[in-house]
């Protein structure tokens, strides 16, 4: 009998090779093996698993698992319908040709359309009467607690005339596809996880992924084949890097397969050794998975120049060497203000972005710069020096452009230079051997002028201009719905009408969620009080003075930072001309020349926060507060008295004024002038103490009770007998622990002593041994004011009592009371 038939390894593969053309055709080989043949188990489970996840042509996307075709009576109703989710109907093909009068998508569990049933919101999420549709691609949404196993059919039906004109019916035990959680990394010391879980075709989740970091290039990887080996492909990080791993600590990884590939065309994932060759970590993957489809789709764009270097997610270059010149391609997923830019290291011995040659691409143009300085393109010393582009340094730009083109959110520029430098401050591009190279993406300025990067490589980037054979290494790009920026931290208002002093320092922008999220991307912000680029309130007829620690060296184009207030909201004074900088008018900071020449007075030494070695600067936005990002920062304080700007608000001031740089634009924020304070209880302020959390709010009565009390005691000893113990030991308690974001409510505690204490009554006479509470309170505010806002200047943080941060008072959230105020008072006395 089994002569008659061909061997049934070559009848499963010929069937499932015919089985989206004609599925009628496999069933009686199925039902025929599983009477006759021991081995129809393995057979029809392969087919019915086969069946279940084919919802396409095999050269066609993943749409999802298909409901079926819609049956036609109507109006020239037709297409097919596919179950993405739970709660969502995929329509491919649609076609109706809109002349139902009250036609709507119907849906109901009852045995057949009818009315008895309700309405599915359109494409757009609305209940209108259905329009025309040709071939059209439409996602329904189920409303509610609608789920897909639960209806019976899917129509388009007119409910006035009760009419289908078209309609499918959805199959019994019906399971929509859904995510899908497998086991995790286990089995290796370098590599462990919780649960994988399979968000969609192409996404899935680690949670609580660990890598120790031991392995020199350790990658995600995927591939096809029985086990992991080096004929795989990386996937990106979570950030979109192909950079080897660095060390995870338990936190959840959201990844996404490259280019084409999803679960259904690769069979394992590893965590790949390319050094060792080996897998520290693998996970097999299922035949059977029953997904949702991805939420992206391939991007048709596809070089034509031979070699190809895929440098992120998100950009890729191809270059072609002919003759002593070469053409370079950029492609990158970037927005319409963003640039990329890609070029020759500054070093010859690594991926260098200092002295580095490069072309900026954006908006259908390239240019190209000299990188002198890791800062915009500024006048140091009547020189040019940071990122500036060639022709601005008196030289020619050395890139010709030959096409720009932009779809779907990729933009595409080509160009071709020489190999050879022509001028002393280009690089050369060797043919005989590696070179090093850079690439980064960023925002624009308002003068169009590159930002600082926030996409860029940390490791070294070493290819090979002409090989034996062509390099490629480039994937599809995918697009798909636009990704939602991260939750920007809470921004901070010092609005305390008790602070007339501001200290001005330098630190790290936060990326997305901090400084980025206003449109800005310098590299350093000003920190005023420890807060990143707060809103402050002024107000007129008092006088304020900013103590400013921005670097005073003139010779840096990175840290120098003299402060200004302007009336303008961009700053950075001297990038512009003459005649622009005589429209801007300069309230403080800025003193003038005889000859005209604005000449900056508010400068003083570089106080800056930097991040630790060890942390990586792309990854801030995994910090979910500002204070978790503040308390990683090392600050590093020159020695010095900081510079001053002295500044009264008067009736000449605008209601909006911007604190600056002098000499780098978008660093600064916005202060409100006002002629009487008002409180806000908009989020970040600082005016009231139950505004703040649990957690911030300072223990203002304990910490008043006792340092105020100590000081008193220690005032009397040392007015008997001289220094004691007690006053050394008050003085190393401020030294104990650093605040640098505390400055603010400090500052609050101090003037609500001044203003709760009332002073003596000049006609009450005490006794020498007596406490005069005026005194007293001024000799407090004195001695913290010193050790808070100046000592720290030395030792590169505010410093602070213990008792501000005591666990025992964590949960201490409420305002000072005056009644107990007295009583304290009482009992010091």
């Amino acid at each position: 009998m089994m002569g008659m038939f061909p061997d049934y390894n070559i009848l499963i593969k010929d069937a499932l090779t015919t089985l989206s053309r004609d599925k009628t055709t496999f069933y009686p080989w199925i039902f025929y093996f599983r009477k006759n043949n021991s081995w129809n188990q393995n057979v029809e489970l392969k087919a019915n698993a086969d069946l279940d996840c084919q919802s396409q042509d095999d050269d066609g996307p993943y749409r999802g698992k298909l409901v079926g075709k819609i049956n036609s009576y109507h109006h020239q109703v037709s297409g097919e319908v596919y179950a993405v989710d739970e709660t969502t109907l995929l329509l491919i093909d649609f076609n109706y040709d809109g002349m139902g009068d009250d036609t709507f998508f119907w849906a109901g569990d009852s045995g057949r359309p009818g009315p008895q049933g309700f309405i599915i919101p359109n494409e757009h999420g609305r209940t209108n009467v259905l329009e025309r549709y040709h071939d059209a691609e439409i996602q329904l949404k189920l409303s509610g607690d609608k789920k897909v196993s639960r209806l019976k059919w899917l129509a388009i039906y007119d409910i006035g005339s009760q009419n289908t004109f078209g309609d499918v019916y959805v199959p019994d035990d019906f399971d929509p596809p859904a995510p899908h959680v497998m086991s995790g990394f286990s089995g290796s010391k370098a590599v462990s996880s919780g649960p994988i879980t399979f968000v969609d075709a192409k996404s899935f989740i680690i949670s609580e992924f660990q890598y120790d970091g031991s392995g020199e290039e350790v990658y995600f990887w995927t591939g096809l084949g029985p086990q992991p080996s080096s004929k795989g492909q990386k996937i990106p990080d979570e950030y979109g890097y192909l950079e080897p791993l660095h060390v995870y600590k338990g936190t959840d990884v959201r990844l996404e397969l490259p280019g084409t590939s999803t679960v259904f065309n690769v069979q394992w994932i590893s965590i790949w050794d390319a050094v060792r060759r080996e897998s520290l970590a693998t996970l097999l993957l299922q035949d059977t998975l029953n997904l949702p489809p991805a939420l992206v789709s391939e991007h048709g764009y596809k070089t034509t120049i031979p070699n190809c270097l895929q440098l992120h997610r998100r950009l890729q270059v191809s270059w072609e060497v002919f003759g002593n010149q070469i053409t370079i391609q950029l492609a990158g997923q970037i927005n319409e203000d963003e640039y990329m830019a890609f070029g020759v290291s500054g070093s010859d011995e690594r991926s260098q972005m200092l002295y580095a040659d490069v072309a900026v691409a954006s908006r259908g143009t390239v240019v190209d710069y000299n990188i002198t300085a890791i800062a915009p393109c500024v006048r140091v010393l009547d020189q040019w020096k940071g990122v500036c582009r060639d022709d601005r340094l008196g030289h020619l730009d050395s890139n010709q452009l030959l096409s720009a083109s932009r779809e779907d959110g990729l933009s595409i520029v080509s160009y071709r230079r020489e190999l050879k430098p022509v001028e002393e401050i280009d690089r050369e591009w060797p043919v005989d051997r590696d070179v090093f190279v850079v690439w980064a993406i960023g925002a624009l300025d308002p003068d169009g002028e590159p930002g600082f990067h926030t996409l860029f490589p940390r490791n070294d980037i070493r290819i090979r201009l002409t090989g034996e054979s062509p390099i490629n290494t480039c994937v599809p790009f995918t697009k798909g719905p636009k990704l939602t920026p991260p939750t920007p931290w809470d921004h901070i208002e010092l609005t305390d009408p008790a602070l007339r002093t501001f200290t001005a320092t330098l630190g790290p922008g936060g990326g997305l969620r901090g400084y980025s999220s206003t449109g800005r991307s310098p590299a350093l912000v000003w920190y005023i009080n420890g807060q990143m680029a707060p809103d402050l309130q002024l107000r007129r007829g008092l006088t304020y003075t900013f103590r400013v620690r921005g670097g005073n060296n003139p010779h840096s184009a990175e840290t120098y930072h003299p402060l200004m207030i302007t009336t303008e909201p961009r700053g950075g004074l001297e990038r512009l001309d003459e005649a622009a900088q005589k429209n801007v008018r300069v309230l403080a900071g800025v003193g003038y020349t005889r000859r005209g020449r604005p000449n900056p007075n508010a400068v003083g030494p570089l106080c800056v926060g930097r991040h630790p070695p060890d942390r990586d600067r792309r990854r801030d936005d995994e910090f979910t507060s500002f204070r978790s990002f503040n308390r990683s920062l090392i600050w590093t304080c020159e020695e010095g008295a900081p510079g001053e700007l002295v500044a009264t608000p008067n009736t000449t001031w605008p209601d909006v004024v911007y604190y600056h740089s002098y000499t780098h634009a978008g660093m600064g924020g916005i202060i409100r002038v006002v002629d009487r304070y008002r409180r806000t209880s908009r989020t970040g302020g600082a005016d009231s103490c139950n505004e703040w959390s649990a957690s911030d709010c300072a223990p203002m009565e304990q910490i008043l009770v006792q340092s105020l009390a100590l000081y008193s005691r220690s005032a009397k000893e040392k007015h008997r007998h001289g220094s004691t113990r007690e006053t050394k030991d008050f003085s190393r308690s401020l030294d104990s622990i650093k605040i640098m974001n505390e400055v603010s409510k400090f500052e609050r505690a101090i003037n609500e002593l001044r203003d709760a204490v009332p002073p003596p009554s000049p006609k009450k006479k005490r006794r020498p041994d007596d406490v005069n509470h005026s005194v007293m309170r001024k000799e407090v505010c004195d001695v913290l004011r010193v050790q808070i806002k100046d000592r720290f200047i030395h030792t590169n943080h505010l410093l602070a009592s213990k008792l501000f941060y005591t666990d025992r008072f964590a949960d201490y959230n409420k305002s000072f009371p005056e009644d107990d105020f007295k009583k304290m008072v009482n009992a010091i006395s």
